[in-house]
């Protein structure tokens, strides 16, 4: 077979038209690279201080600047310092209603500061750049308060490598906003012993994270989330606390939940088990803040007690598919899974241990998922047995232990001294919900009580809505309350209800009633009546009786204490 080296023999030589053609393309592309080389290549600075080759290249009309250059006008859509691009990537533009302000810092106004903490004139307190004033386009010059001095400088001796800083702004006022600071610690280790050491002595615990705190006057949170630590401050006492937790929240929600301490199984108090040795305690005691659920030990020496567990945080679909919209819905944090083992039986107990951030959101999801014929037992705060698994309740945790589908009362036996156990690590204060004391008992079906802590009645304007079922005479109804963070937000969420009710029902009558107002609501067959006053909004849902609905509501609403009653 013909080769590249025989082609010679097989078509013989090139003709003297394809001879001159090459010629011509190789005498293009010299002059191309000499022309770049005396024009602004390695020989463009010394051509230039010759007088004989610049009268030559005036004369062919050559150009005197470099064929390549920058112009200064393209220079300000150049990408910003990767510092700043991670300090946007960490503080988005907007959060709920808040967006973020610009600040000044040199030549950038893109809203987020980048602080180098590895320099030395931070380790020096040496803090000298201004930020933006909140709520003015473009910023206004402003001296960094002794606070952000402090923090910046504690956050460098503690061996911070970046800090990142931005604040956002409502609009209602001038000192309506909020200022968040990510310090970038390094690894995780770092990162909680410095959100430790700045939690106020009287500041209160908040599940927030990996670990978080709020200060005693509500106006900042901190929380540690991998190799990063948030602390956010609000510039007003009059900013609301719950704006300042959905703030932080949608923050943490930003950042890669890795890292921290492992929960290694332990033996819990009252659950009848021998003690484990003095060592394994101590090593146990130090592994998380008390009062976090736990794999605890059932005390049964046939029973292996798990030494590692899974993890799930934004990956909880792969564990739960298809279930994972209803746990976010209820503010889902953290699912740590792990298994039991009968070895007696020879059958294992599949355990998850949900972390919901609060009590209410704990009991809602499990409201939500209990069986409509289960029995509460005394579990948790309550719980109950479905075959051969238990599941309960209790502080911010939901818990499930599975056993075998065939299990049979053994089976339900041990699943519910595995769930004993664990509950025993749970910390609780065991008082009522607000609204379990609020909502009439009188015909309340028990074990009614739910919650829904997001898009409450179909409607995602309404969350952190209370609500139980009624039964008067043969009559059947609900009734609800939601506590908002002012009088006035409960004005609005009213307002809102009345809209919505006018778009896709019928609004019968709205009319002023002692504290705020009252509207009549009407679906198909079924009446709402739904009222404001004070902090709260509340009413009676799907009830067939109209004059039912706005006796128990009116009830409902005078057993609700405003400011300056009572």
């Amino acid at each position: 077979m013909p080769t590249f080296l025989k082609r010679k023999y097989m078509r013989g030589r090139p003709s003297l038209l394809e001879r001159a053609l090459g010629a011509g393309a190789l005498a293009t592309l010299a002059i191309i690279v000499i022309s770049f080389l005396l024009t602004g290549g390695w020989f463009g600075g010394g051509v230039t201080q010759q007088a004989l080759v610049a009268d030559a290249k005036a004369i062919l009309g050559m150009p005197t600047e470099p064929l390549f250059t920058v112009k200064p006008g393209n220079q300000k859509t150049a990408l910003p310092a990767l510092g700043v691009r991670v300090g946007e990537a960490l503080l988005p533009e907007r959060v709920g209603d808040l967006k973020r302000v610009p600040t000044i810092l040199g030549d950038s106004t893109r809203g987020c500061e980048a602080i180098s903490l590895a320099t030395s004139n931070r380790r020096e307190g040496n803090v000298s750049e201004v930020s933006g004033e909140p709520g003015v386009d473009g910023g206004t010059a402003k001296t960094p308060s002794q606070e952000e001095i402090a923090l910046t400088e504690s956050a460098a001796a503690s061996g911070g490598l970046w800090l990142y800083r931005g604040s956002y702004a409502g609009g209602r006022g001038q000192d309506d906003y909020v200022t968040a600071f990510i310090v970038d610690m390094g690894v995780p280790d770092k990162a909680r012993e410095w959100c430790r050491g700045r939690k106020p002595a009287d500041g209160s615990v908040l599940s927030l994270g990996r670990e978080g705190w709020r200060s005693a006057d509500g106006r900042r949170i901190g929380f540690w989330t991998g190799r990063y630590c948030t602390e956010l401050a609000s510039a007003a006492s009059t900013f609301e606390a719950k704006a300042l937790s959905d703030i932080a929240a949608a923050l943490a929600g930003r950042q890669l939940v890795y890292g921290g301490e492992p929960f290694a199984p332990e033996t819990a108090a009252g659950a009848g088990g021998q003690n484990r040795p003095a060592a394994a305690a101590s090593q146990s005691a130090g592994q998380g803040p008390p009062g976090r659920a736990r794999f605890a030990d059932p005390g049964d020496p046939t029973i292996t007690v798990p030494t590692r567990f899974e993890r799930y945080t934004d990956n909880l679909y792969e564990k739960i598919n298809g279930r994972e919209g209803q746990y976010r819905s209820f503010n889902f944090v953290e699912l740590r899974f792990a298994q039991y083992v009968d070895t007696r039986g020879q059958q294992t107990f599949d355990t998850y241990l949900y972390d919901m951030a609060e009590p209410v959101n704990a009991m809602g999801i499990y409201m939500v998922e209990r069986s409509p014929d289960a029995k509460p037992i005394p579990l948790g705060r309550e719980g109950y047995i479905s075959g051969s698994s238990a599941y309960f309740w209790k502080g911010q945790y939901y818990v499930n232990v599975l056993g075998p589908a065939e299990g049979d009362a053994n089976a339900s036996d041990i699943a519910l001294r595995i769930a004993r156990a664990i509950a025993d690590t749970v910390a609780d204060d065991g008082q009522p919900m607000w609204a379990d004391k609020l909502l009439p008992t009188q015909d309340r079906l028990p074990d009614s009580l739910t919650y829904e802590a997001t898009s409450a009645l179909g409607y995602d304007f309404l969350g952190r809505l209370f609500k139980a079922n009624y039964r008067t005479g043969e009559t059947t109804y609900q009734a609800f309350l939601i506590k908002a963070d002012s009088p006035q937000a409960a004005a609005d969420l009213f307002k809102k209800l009345v809209e919505a009710t006018a778009k896709y029902d019928h609004v019968l009558a709205r009319q002023p009633s002692a504290g705020g107002e009252t509207f009549v609501g009407q679906s198909l067959d079924v009446f709402s009546v739904c009222f404001h006053k004070g902090v709260y909004l509340g009413g009676i849902l799907e009830c067939e009786d109209q004059a039912l609905a706005r006796k128990k509501a009116a009830e409902l609403r005078e057993g609700l204490a405003v400011e300056g009653e009572r």
